[in-house]
């Protein structure tokens, strides 16, 4: 009995991590269509079959998002400026603490990059408005068009080693075998209360 307080909690725990790492996998994988000759399906990892449509349906969001961040309409326009501002200064800022090299001094290095936000911050609404100007009521750019592409040539095979080395995938695996390890504790609590 006094194994089992042991072993069923770790099975859990590890049901519940090994739930979460193959629902990940299963987005990516496999990446190339497989076909199942006995049952005639074919079975695809769901980004790699839905890649051109989410490139597409990206795309088409962040055209709307443009406009309206170049709108003059109050309110939302300004909160969407604001968030791409921010988008483009931490990326700015990630970019430049990895470029700039170590034997520049921490002083210097942190005024070249405030330097850039201060640029960064001034030039985005110029951006936004010629951007949405050079778009066009058919809603053709070619920096949409890039995204696209983009999108589409990503490697997903890199994309999923990023995912999974995340902090934030680390945690909601942890939760979920912890979730797993109290589900085995619940479910010894029955069968004792029961055998009782």
């Amino acid at each position: 009995m006094k194994a089992l307080l042991i072993i069923v909690p770790l099975i859990g725990a590890f049901t519940g991590w090994f739930i979460i790492r193959l629902a990940l996998a299963l987005l990516f994988r496999p990446y190339n269509v497989v076909n199942i000759p006995v049952i005639g399906v074919e079975v695809q990892g769901l980004l790699p079959r839905k890649k051109s449509q989410l490139a597409e349906e990206v795309t088409q969001i962040v055209e709307t998002q443009l406009q309206l961040a170049a709108s003059d309409k109050p309110g939302f326009a300004a909160e969407i400026r604001d968030s791409l501002t921010c988008s483009v200064l931490e990326a700015a800022e990630e970019h430049l603490e990895d470029k700039i090299p170590s034997l520049v001094p921490a002083a210097i290095k942190k005024r070249i990059i405030n330097l850039v936000e201060d640029i960064i911050r001034k030039e985005i609404p110029g951006f936004l408005n010629n951007l949405a100007n050079n778009m066009g009521n058919d809603g053709e750019n070619e920096c949409l068009g890039l995204l696209e592409d983009r999108i589409r040539g990503y490697n997903l095979r890199e994309l999923e080693e990023k995912i999974n080395k995340s902090r934030g995938i680390l945690y909601i695996k942890t939760c979920a075998a912890l979730v797993g390890f109290f589900s085995g504790l619940v479910q010894l609590g029955v069968v004792w209360l029961s055998a009782a």
